[in-house]
């Protein structure tokens, strides 16, 4: 790997680190730590593993797209705030690691692709104070799965940029689409969740 994409995954990784590690602290919500906190984190992680493994489409070099299994983090870091999303899902990044590794070829690379572009998805939280509506998740959704798309974006063009077939940049912006499909259908699922009346009292933030 060149020298200058060496820098250039340590410059973005950091950056990346830094935005979600801001958005923790000022915009993570005050939940306190409960048992019932504790309890729902772990089957939400527990769940989102076990989705995980039932993979409707896998990509050549990393990726895939699953059934729904970003669903269980989106409707937790909704539910708790971004501070405990971003904490769940950083554990979740590692996991799916270990469970489903792919190619590593540079530290920041990994840190991109894994413990970084999941932490991203605790990011949909972050407007969980402003009013119990669909309108707020799904824009903190967005915000999240863009997140997330930048991470593997840097990580195909710096990384992975050598083995596109023409402009790395535009081979990454293809090739990583993948999030925003895999999350739009989480995303969509948990929005049909959340206007079942049955449900809102687990699901929504307790404001």
């Amino acid at each position: 790997m060149q020298f200058e994409n060496s820098i250039w995954l340590l410059i973005s990784s950091s950056v990346q680190f830094i935005i979600l590690i801001f958005i923790a602290i000022f915009w993570g919500g005050k939940e306190k730590i409960t048992t019932k906190l504790i309890t729902t984190a772990s089957l939400s992680l527990a769940l989102a593993v076990v989705l995980n493994f039932i993979t409707l489409f896998r990509l050549p070099m990393g990726g895939s797209i699953t059934l729904a299994s970003l669903l269980p983090l989106l409707l937790f870091s909704y539910r708790y705030g971004c501070r405990y999303g971003i904490a769940l899902c950083l554990i979740y990044g590692i996991l799916n690691f270990l469970f489903q590794p792919t190619q590593i070829i540079h530290p920041a690379q990994f840190f991109l692709d894994y413990p970084l572009a999941f932490m991203s998805i605790g990011v949909s939280g972050i407007l969980n104070r402003k009013k119990q509506c669909t309108l707020y998740f799904i824009l903190g959704t967005a915000l999240a799965l863009l997140l997330r798309y930048i991470a593997h974006l840097f990580s195909g063009v710096f990384a992975f940029g050598e083995f596109a077939t023409g402009n790395p940049w535009i081979y990454s912006l293809a090739y990583n689409s993948f999030v925003l499909l895999d999350g739009a259908i989480s995303m969509s699922i948990a929005c049909i969740l959340l206007q079942i009346k049955s449900l809102k009292k687990y699901l929504l933030p307790q404001i």
